[in-house]
C-alpha cells in the first residue's frame, strides 16, 4: 500500500541505522541536516531533489513509486516544487537518537555518538549535502545549529583542521563553518560510493 511500512520495511529500516555503515551514516548525516522528526516517530524527509530521494528509498529497501510524493505548493509560490518521503515508525525514535536525530533537535540537542574515522566522514557528507556546500576551488561551508557545528568544529580541530567559526544571526542559535583544508575537501570526497548530491573540487 502507498507509503505504509510493511513489518518487513520496518525490520530493515531499524537494522540499517541500528548496525552502523559508511551508508546508513551518510544517510543519519543526511537526515540530521535535513529531516523531520515526531515523537510519535515520523520521519519526513522533504527536498527538492527527487533523484537523492530515489537514493535514499533504494538504501533503506523502499519502493520509490510508494513512497516519494509530490509536496503542494502554495498558489504562485516561486519556490521549486519540493518532493517528500514520510513515514512512521516508533521504534526508530531511540535509535535514531545516537545519531542526534531526535525531535525538535535545533532546541533538543544532544551530542550524536559516531564511531569511527570512516563513519565520521561518511556522516559529514550526509550533513554537508544537506546544510552546506562548496566554494570555488575548495572552501567548505556549512550552516547549522550552533551546538551542533561547536561538536564538528572540535571533532575537525581534533584532527587537524583549521576550522573558522562565525555566528549567522546573533539573536538566532545557528552559525556557519568554513574551510579551506583540502586534506578536509579530500576526506569529504570519499568513499565515492556514496550516493553524493555535492562533490568538492579537487586539485590535480
Amino acid at each position: 500500500m502507498r507509503g505504509l511500512l510493511t513489518s518487513e520495511d520496518k525490520e530493515r529500516i531499524m537494522d540499517f541505522f541500528l548496525f552502523p555503515s559508511s551508508l546508513s551514516a551518510y544517510w543519519a548525516g543526511f537526515l540530521m541536516a535535513d529531516a523531520a522528526l515526531s515523537p510519535s516517530g515520523r520521519l519526513s524527509l522533504v527536498i527538492t531533489d527527487r533523484d537523492h530521494l530515489r537514493d535514499y528509498c533504494g538504501a533503506l529497501g523502499l519502493s520509490p513509486r510508494l513512497f516519494i510524493k509530490k509536496r503542494p505548493l502554495p498558489t504562485k509560490s516561486t519556490h521549486s516544487q519540493q518532493w517528500m518521503v514520510r513515514f512512521t515508525l516508533p521504534h526508530l525514535v531511540p535509535i535514531l537518537d545516537r545519531w542526534g536525530i531526535r525531535p525538535n533537535k535545533s532546541n533538543q540537542y544532544i551530542e550524536p555518538l559516531i564511531p569511527g574515522e570512516d563513519l565520521f566522514a561518511a556522516y559529514l557528507s550526509g550533513v554537508t549535502d544537506g546544510d552546506g556546500h562548496y566554494r570555488a576551488p575548495r572552501t567548505w561551508n556549512l550552516v547549522g545549529n550552533r551546538l551542533f557545528l561547536n561538536w564538528l568544529r572540535t571533532r575537525l580541530e581534533s584532527r587537524g583542521f583549521d576550522i573558522r567559526e562565525r555566528d549567522v544571526h546573533p539573536d538566532r542559535p545557528y552559525s556557519r563553518l568554513r574551510c579551506t583544508d583540502e586534506g578536509l575537501i579530500r576526506m569529504l570526497a570519499h568513499p565515492s560510493q556514496l550516493p553524493r548530491k555535492r562533490l568538492p573540487c579537487l586539485s590535480v
